[in-house]
């Protein structure tokens, strides 16, 4: 896999692969991709499957920051990550309180590899109600909830969007 920090495309050129590096376009800022310019591109090989391609992406192009406010690592850590998921291909690409101000959140999945996905959805309390909704936060299907968790299958590149009241 070719990964980048941003650039706009790869191509297969013979036995080579191209990387558009500057588009440079005239229309509408004349001076755009002008100047200096640093690029990170790497080689990245991999086995069957994209789940280590997109982290590895991911890492390239969101690098970790970190930030200290003085408390412990352990169990802290964990209250501050509102949604975790078990499954490498399935990415969470939005959390958000719901907007009715029930305290629900609304959590965005996405699959990211092409692949028929079972997913585990774990908050930090115990889930108490969930159902998948529309962008709109209306709630459309209500899905099954065991032992505070939610298990939900995913078809190749679905997005879907759920609202959890925990």
């Amino acid at each position: 896999a070719v990964l980048n920090d941003g650039r706009y495309g790869h191509g297969l050129l013979g036995e080579g692969v191209r990387v558009s590096l500057l588009r440079a376009a005239k229309y509408p800022d004349p001076t755009a991709d002008h100047g200096r310019h640093r690029v990170t591109i790497s080689v990245l090989p991999h086995g069957s499957g994209l789940h280590e391609v997109i982290h590895e992406a991911a890492a390239l192009n969101l690098p970790l920051r970190l930030f200290t406010d003085g408390e412990d690592a352990g169990e802290a850590e964990f209250e501050k990550v509102p949604v975790a998921i078990d499954h490498p291909g399935v990415e969470v690409s939005a959390v958000k309180r719901a907007d009715d101000d029930s305290g629900d959140l609304v959590v965005r999945l996405a699959e990211m590899c092409g692949d028929r996905s079972a997913v585990t959805v774990r908050t930090p309390r115990p889930v108490l109600a969930a159902s998948r909704c529309n962008l709109l936060e209306e709630l459309e299907t209500s899905l099954d909830v065991a032992d505070g968790l939610v298990t939900l299958a995913m078809r190749p590149f679905e997005l879907i969007t759920l609202r959890l009241t925990t």
